[in-house]
Protein backbone atom coordinates (compact mmCIF):
# COMPACT_ATOMS: atom_id res chain seq x y z
CA UNK A 1 0.00 0.00 0.00
CA UNK A 2 1.33 3.51 -0.86
CA UNK A 3 -0.23 6.78 1.05
CA UNK A 4 0.90 9.62 -0.45
CA UNK A 5 0.87 13.00 2.06
CA UNK A 6 -2.06 14.23 0.62
CA UNK A 7 -3.84 11.01 1.31
CA UNK A 8 -3.78 10.07 -2.23
CA UNK A 9 -3.14 5.71 -2.06
CA UNK A 10 -2.83 2.86 -4.56
CA UNK A 11 -2.86 -0.64 -2.71
CA UNK A 12 -1.66 -3.67 -4.57
CA UNK A 13 -1.21 -7.43 -4.57
CA UNK A 14 -2.31 -10.59 -4.45
CA UNK A 15 -5.23 -9.48 -1.77
CA UNK A 16 -6.57 -7.00 -4.84
CA UNK A 17 -6.50 -9.45 -7.59
CA UNK A 18 -8.21 -12.06 -5.63
CA UNK A 19 -11.02 -9.40 -4.82
CA UNK A 20 -11.60 -7.15 -7.95
CA UNK A 21 -10.50 -10.68 -10.29
CA UNK A 22 -9.93 -8.07 -13.00
CA UNK A 23 -6.85 -5.90 -11.92
CA UNK A 24 -3.77 -6.22 -9.40
CA UNK A 25 -4.47 -2.54 -8.28
CA UNK A 26 -6.78 -0.34 -6.35
CA UNK A 27 -6.88 3.53 -5.91
CA UNK A 28 -8.41 5.59 -2.72
CA UNK A 29 -7.61 7.99 0.19
CA UNK A 30 -6.03 7.39 3.50
CA UNK A 31 -6.75 9.76 6.50
CA UNK A 32 -6.15 9.91 10.19
CA UNK A 33 -9.29 11.03 12.73
CA UNK A 34 -8.49 11.02 16.12
CA UNK A 35 -6.17 8.43 16.73
CA UNK A 36 -7.71 6.15 14.26
CA UNK A 37 -6.46 5.46 10.49
CA UNK A 38 -9.10 5.35 7.64
CA UNK A 39 -9.12 4.14 4.19
CA UNK A 40 -11.46 4.15 1.62
CA UNK A 41 -10.84 2.38 -1.75
CA UNK A 42 -13.08 3.28 -5.53
CA UNK A 43 -13.51 -0.43 -5.87
CA UNK A 44 -12.64 -2.61 -3.19
CA UNK A 45 -15.73 -2.69 -0.94
CA UNK A 46 -16.90 0.78 -2.45
CA UNK A 47 -18.16 3.46 -0.93
CA UNK A 48 -17.08 1.94 2.73
CA UNK A 49 -14.84 3.67 4.92
CA UNK A 50 -12.54 1.19 6.66
CA UNK A 51 -11.20 2.06 9.83
CA UNK A 52 -7.92 0.65 12.46
CA UNK A 53 -5.65 1.34 15.09
CA UNK A 54 -2.11 0.82 14.44
CA UNK A 55 0.32 0.56 17.51
CA UNK A 56 4.39 -0.01 17.48
CA UNK A 57 5.31 -3.25 18.40
CA UNK A 58 8.12 -3.16 20.65
CA UNK A 59 9.83 -6.23 19.20
CA UNK A 60 9.36 -5.01 14.89
CA UNK A 61 12.35 -4.94 12.77
CA UNK A 62 12.36 -3.18 9.58
CA UNK A 63 13.68 -6.77 8.14
CA UNK A 64 10.72 -8.55 9.68
CA UNK A 65 8.17 -5.83 8.29
CA UNK A 66 6.36 -5.95 11.36
CA UNK A 67 7.28 -2.52 13.23
CA UNK A 68 3.74 -2.05 14.17
CA UNK A 69 0.95 -3.97 14.72
CA UNK A 70 -2.64 -2.94 12.86
CA UNK A 71 -5.98 -3.64 14.86
CA UNK A 72 -9.04 -3.76 12.50
CA UNK A 73 -12.46 -5.45 12.32
CA UNK A 74 -11.04 -8.33 9.72
CA UNK A 75 -8.21 -9.03 12.23
CA UNK A 76 -4.37 -8.23 13.23
CA UNK A 77 -1.72 -7.81 10.75
CA UNK A 78 1.65 -6.18 10.76
CA UNK A 79 3.48 -3.86 9.07
CA UNK A 80 6.53 -1.18 8.26
CA UNK A 81 6.93 1.99 6.49
CA UNK A 82 9.03 2.02 3.33
CA UNK A 83 10.74 5.02 1.23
Amino acid sequence: MDCAEDGKSTFRGPLVELVLRDSDSDSGMAWIEGDMLWRQWQRIFPGLKICETDFRNPEGTPEMKNEYISCKDKGFMTWSPVD
